[in-house]
């Protein structure tokens, strides 16, 4: 992420997670300790991201593989734009250039080309990403639009 850090000062990265040492796919801790600087902050496990989430510009998950990934749903719900791997379940709710960037999965250079992208949008624009997002949870991820679509599916069922 050099060019990130070095073009854009002012911009920080703030990694939430911690280290899963039984998963041989996971971040390892020698690699946070050599990137870890004032531009990108590993902060490890947090049980409450709300107000991290709060303080973001954007929400960014670059999984190899997900269900449906309630961080950018939170995310969504919170109206920040977000950016997430072109795999089953983030590009269910990653609309790519609407709500947010979808990225090639374990492709650092499309990570960092969508992360400069968002960087590079006004703040009208991130907004309007957001509030795009905010509109799509409320439309089909809502708690009462789930709910409901489970009661349907219970009542075909019976």
């Amino acid at each position: 992420f050099s060019n990130v850090s070095v073009n854009h000062k002012n911009v920080v990265l703030v990694i939430l997670g911690g280290v899963d040492v039984g998963n041989p796919t996971s971040i390892t801790q020698e690699v946070i300790d050599k990137y870890d600087s004032d531009a990108i902050n590993f902060l490890g496990h947090q049980s409450n991201i709300k107000n991290f989430i709060e303080e973001s510009d954007a929400v960014v998950l670059p999984s190899y593989r997900e269900g449906l990934p309630r961080v950018l749903l939170e995310a969504m719900s919170m109206s920040k734009p977000i950016i997430g791997s072109d795999v089953a379940g983030c590009r269910e709710v990653v609309n790519n250039e609407v709500n947010g960037f979808l990225v090639k999965p374990q492709d650092v250079a499309s990570l960092e080309l969508s992360i400069l992208k968002m960087i590079e949008l006004t703040d009208i624009e991130r907004f309007k990403m957001g509030d795009e997002g905010r509109e799509m949870v409320e439309k089909y991820f809502s708690d009462e639009v789930i709910c409901g679509q489970y009661l349907d599916l219970i009542k075909k069922i019976i």
